[in-house]
């Protein structure tokens, strides 16, 4: 493998997707991934071309070869997720996020996207509880709370959803708040 080559490749396909020459694009990608089949990224920039030109199936399968290619970047995952979401295989893509997540916990973008998948289930606690978290973790506390909230009416939270709360209410400078739920989650 000769890495300069791949990397000439794969920020070819970066820039030539930039301007709008999405042809050429896929086939940098395409090379970059043919030199190094590693190339997560040049999976995953492929897979959305082929995603945002409707070509789902396609897309479909460039983000299982990249899942084959590096089970542990949570990446494929995600983008697996989008795609099954596009197709209305809700379960299978709560099962690529929540993949995604166990390998890269907290962050936003999954847990939005959990949140958006439990929300087509109908599925409101979730759907809540993991659409908080996600603001909390973009540090929008006040819409966190919001959805918190939310989930409390419905559900209680464990140890770690009353310390996400606590603390939303705190760097929000609502400090009695924050205290009740101190006080609660405690006794």
């Amino acid at each position: 493998i000769d890495p300069l080559k791949t990397i000439r490749h794969y920020n070819l396909g970066v820039v030539l997707e930039a301007v709008g020459d999405r042809s050429q694009a896929i086939r940098a990608y395409q090379e970059a991934i043919k030199l190094d089949p590693q190339n997560i990224q040049a999976y995953n920039n492929l897979g959305n071309i082929l995603a945002q030109a409707g070509e789902i199936e396609q897309a479909e399968s460039v983000y299982r070869q990249a899942i084959a290619a590096n089970p542990e970047h949570f990446g494929g995952y995600l983008n697996l997720g989008n795609i099954l979401m596009l197709q209305q295989q809700i379960d299978r893509a709560i099962a690529a996020y929540e993949t995604a997540l166990r390998l890269q916990p907290r962050y936003p973008d999954i847990l939005n996207n959990l949140g958006l998948a439990f929300e087509a289930k109908n599925d409101q606690a979730q759907a809540y509880s993991y659409l908080g978290y996600a603001f909390y973790r973009q540090n929008k506390h006040e819409i966190a709370i919001n959805y918190f909230q939310k989930f409390l009416e419905i559900q209680t939270g464990d140890r770690d959803f009353y310390i996400a709360l606590a603390d939303c209410y705190q760097l929000t400078n609502q400090y009695d708040e924050a205290l009740k739920v101190y006080e609660d989650s405690i006794s």
